[in-house]
């Protein structure tokens, strides 16, 4: 009797949670791979942590389209291997670089999953790399929020309306104690938004309103801020995530 109880009560919990919608980490699958190849002299080292969810085959199958290009995890692997040596190759002879001078390059991807509701998935998508000759490395963050009902990737604007900029400011001046705002003629919109329980985490890039040397700018903004430029496929998601 008291089995039968506990596993009524579970069900009515995943019932109330579906009904109301809600963030969870459902099961995932995971693909790891390393790798090192010799292209034309260059060494280049590769190395990729790529998430898909499992147990949902209609949103599986939208991340797959979507994220991966609608490739399996080694053709995805493949092509992205090859596009950055043949990136590679094409600027290093372009420049007239001299590859024995130059000897290494390197790619890294990771990307997560966040968050999956009813109506909309969250994907981190995270890309490191190394160029032959570079003065250092580069990155950057990108958060893809998928409508499911769409099957599109939304854009910034499709879910926050444009920031004034007194507010942009505040913002990010309650993260950070000294940011100079005179490196950007413009302070320029996040590149890209994501959501927890508590805030709307704005991202902007490395360059888009700091040096590389601040790294990316994470701003984590209050619902109650923000509520007023929200669109309403951006409150949508808030009632989904929360």
């Amino acid at each position: 009797m008291y089995v039968l109880n506990m596993n009524k009560t579970i069900i009515l919990l995943l019932c109330l949670f579906y009904v109301s919608g809600g963030c969870s980490l459902p099961g995932t699958v995971n693909k790891q791979h390393k790798s090192e190849k010799t292209v034309s002299g260059i060494h280049y080292t590769f190395g990729f942590n790529l998430e898909n969810i499992s147990g949902n085959n209609k949103k599986e199958n939208i991340v797959k389209q979507l994220v991966y290009r609608n490739m399996e995890p080694d053709d995805y692997i493949l092509f992205m291997e090859n596009e950055f040596i043949d990136a590679e190759n094409k600027r290093l002879w372009s420049d007239n670089y001299q590859y024995e001078y130059f000897p290494q390059s390197d790619y890294r991807e990771n990307v997560s999953v966040n968050c999956v509701s009813r109506n909309f998935v969250i994907i981190e998508h995270r890309y490191e790399y190394y160029k032959s000759g570079a003065a250092h490395g580069y990155y950057n963050t990108q958060y893809h929020i998928i409508d499911c009902a769409e099957e599109r990737i939304l854009e910034v604007n499709d879910i926050i309306n444009e920031l004034p900029t007194d507010l942009l400011k505040d913002l990010i001046r309650a993260e950070y104690d000294e940011f100079d705002f005179e490196y950007a003629a413009v302070l320029s919109p996040p590149d890209a938004v994501t959501f927890n329980k508590k805030y709307m985490v704005l991202h902007w890039n490395l360059y888009s309103i700091a040096p590389y040397s601040f790294g990316e700018v994470k701003v984590n903004a209050e619902y109650k801020k923000i509520r007023a430029c929200l669109t309403e496929k951006g409150k949508a998601i808030i009632k989904n995530v929360r």
